[in-house]
């Protein structure tokens, strides 16, 4: 620590200055830089680079111009030396000159004429307090930065804990509680939760025929052709699992969760995604649709429920149209 500490030493007396070169030379501090005054040290210190900031200051109370008192206060007000220790020497150690050079911002003093033992300890007391002063802002910087990151990385796992990896949509868990917490919405509102459930039709003949790649590809055709249909804020698109959809649609009739179930039908036929075995020889969609107005008994479950045999029945009508449970 010795060999690379850079103290600053504010001294106006040309016998002082070699008296102290000499005693921190032969204890081992060999970068020192002199000053005769705190304006010259202020104009030194304004534009100093932080990585030149000096270890330790030494200043003197009585000095031409600024005194040491007032010049610690005013060194103190420099950002980049803040934190850094400034020692006074003072030939008066009555107690209220020792307590303004505490309240200025002075750390420790030191009494002229100086005693080797005691310049050198206190001086060695002082750089180590920097040292762990510097350590352990490292130290929090560091924590601080694996904070920061910990968080992003539990947001980013968040996010990705409720998207489908395969069409962007959010996933079955991210639809549980969607509908969870949009059904606690409703029932304060007293309004009404529509649901959509979505088939592709044949998907599993889709698969067989052009391989599990382009069936990939066909899904997420699929599920932007039904994000695109969504015009409300609130009104959400999931991927419930395989090649079914589930549309969650907020304050919402029946007669408008078919409206907005026609309308993916049709954006879905009109891709004209070639499906050999399908209807009319292109991929299409099936749908059920279901509305619930929150009551005390009534489960979100019965709203997927309800919408699933809808959709189930719509597959016995021949796929490719929208049923609604009654």
């Amino acid at each position: 620590m010795r060999a690379i500490a850079r103290i600053a030493v504010i001294e106006d007396s040309p016998a002082v200055q070699l008296l102290l070169g000499r005693l921190l030379s032969n204890a081992g501090y060999k970068d020192t830089k002199y000053f005769k005054s705190v304006e010259e040290a202020q104009k030194e210190f304004a534009s100093l680079k932080i990585e030149d900031t000096p270890d330790l200051i030494l200043m003197d109370i009585v000095l031409p111009g600024i005194d040491g008192i007032e010049g610690t206060r005013l060194l103190k007000g420099i950002q980049i030396l803040f934190n850094v220790p400034i020692i006074v020497m003072t030939a008066h150690d009555d107690d209220e000159t020792i307590d303004r050079s505490y309240k200025a911002g002075a750390m420790d003093y030191i009494r002229k004429p100086f005693r080797k033992v005691e310049l050198i300890s206190r001086i060695g007391a002082a750089l180590r307090l920097r040292h762990e002063m510097e350590r352990r802002r490292q130290r929090e910087e560091e924590l601080m930065a694996i904070n920061n990151q910990l968080t992003i990385s539990n947001i980013d796992l968040s996010i990705k804990s409720n998207l489908d990896g395969l069409t962007g949509l959010g996933n079955r868990l991210y639809m549980d509680n969607f509908l969870i917490s949009t059904w606690k919405e409703a029932a304060v509102s007293g309004t009404e939760i529509a649901f959509v459930m979505l088939d592709v039709d044949y998907f599993k003949k889709y698969n067989d025929l052009y391989g599990h790649p382009t069936g990939d590809q066909c899904l997420k055709q699929v599920a932007g052709a039904i994000d695109s249909c969504l015009f409300r804020k609130g009104d959400t698109a999931v991927r419930y699992g395989g090649e079914e959809f589930g549309v969650i649609l907020p304050n919402t009739t029946l007669e408008g969760a078919q409206l907005v179930a026609e309308r993916i039908r049709m954006r879905v036929r009109s891709m004209q995604i070639k499906h050999a075995q399908g209807v009319g020889g292109i991929v299409t969609v099936t749908a059920g649709c279901s509305v619930q107005k929150v009551v005390e008994g009534i489960f979100p479950q019965k709203l997927i429920d309800l919408a699933d045999s809808a959709l189930y029945e719509g597959k016995h009508k021949g796929r490719d149209t929208v049923v609604a449970a009654l």
